[in-house]
């Protein structure tokens, strides 16, 4: 009580406490909250393969999603646009040491033709979900390259019999001239 009346009784302290509270306190209070409460990151998603992969073949797919605050996040997977249930796995919530964090989630599945897989992430920084496609280019790309080296394969066995057949008749035509001058 002694201390309480001693400090109550020096106005001119308590004056400048109150300036100190709304300049410094209060100014980094809302500093904080912005930083921090108030803040919101939305996340960088990518969907690929663990490993490289063919259709046919049993594959798992990986959804990175990463720098996302605050911490709350749900990720599903989707074939054509349905979501997924089996088959799929995902690690705890991690953070990153820049108060940002990062889920790996994973399906297992074998990838067909046409197929369209999706990683959908919901998240309080996305007005809407973030639907993320797997990008299936790299196996389409390993077909169409096979396709074009079997189609030049030919065209070149193509011309290679055709060179071939053509020398054959120059000999033959060559040797009848021989046989014809001699005679």
């Amino acid at each position: 009580m002694k201390n309480a009346a001693h400090y109550n009784g020096q106005a001119w302290k308590m004056e400048e406490r109150k300036r100190q509270v709304e300049t410094l306190c209060r100014y980094n209070a809302r500093l904080f909250r912005r930083s921090t409460l108030d803040r919101k990151l939305p996340p960088v998603v990518r969907v690929h393969p663990t490993k490289p992969t063919d259709y046919g073949k049993r594959s798992m797919l990986q959804c990175s999603v990463t720098d996302f605050f605050p911490l709350e996040v749900r990720v599903s997977w989707l074939k054509d646009g349905v979501e997924v249930t089996s088959d799929v796995s995902s690690t705890d919530v991690l953070a990153n040491g820049d108060w940002s964090f990062q889920l790996h989630a994973y399906l297992e599945l074998t990838p067909r033709r046409g197929e369209r897989v999706s990683c959908r992430v919901d998240h309080s920084s996305l007005t809407e979900s973030l639907e993320v496609d797997w990008d299936t280019s790299s196996l389409d790309a390993k077909h169409l390259k096979m396709a074009v080296g079997i189609i030049f394969f030919f065209i070149g066995l193509t011309v290679a019999a055709g060179g071939a057949a053509y020398y054959w008749r120059k000999q033959s035509l060559n040797h009848l001239s021989h046989l014809y001058n001699s005679a």
